[in-house]
């Protein structure tokens, strides 16, 4: 997708811890943390969030083309997702 990996972009994205209730459990998974730069064309010289970077990659701007990275990824191990999904699923409502 052309998204290269020079300041840790890739190995920020991870899972939070587990959330929810006795009804419902879930985690997110989105790009933590923050890169070692700002947005210096601004004149920014905060470190930018990687979940701002990734919006920008996924969604692309007015000047930058989308590389929506998280769709195509989603969509890939959709099947997979599904079929340890079920497999939990049953494992917790069988046994």
């Amino acid at each position: 997708m052309g998204i290269e990996e020079t300041a840790g972009f890739i190995q920020s994205i991870k899972a939070t811890a587990i959330k929810g209730d006795d009804t419902e459990k879930y985690v997110d998974v989105y790009p933590q943390g923050r890169a070692k730069h700002g947005n210096d064309r601004k004149g920014d010289k905060s470190n930018v969030r990687y979940a701002t970077i990734g919006f920008v990659a996924e969604y692309g701007t007015s000047s930058k083309q989308a590389r929506p990275y998280m769709t195509t990824a989603n969509a890939k191990a959709h099947d997979k997702v599904v079929e340890a999904q079920r497999q939990i699923w049953e494992s917790e409502n069988n046994g």
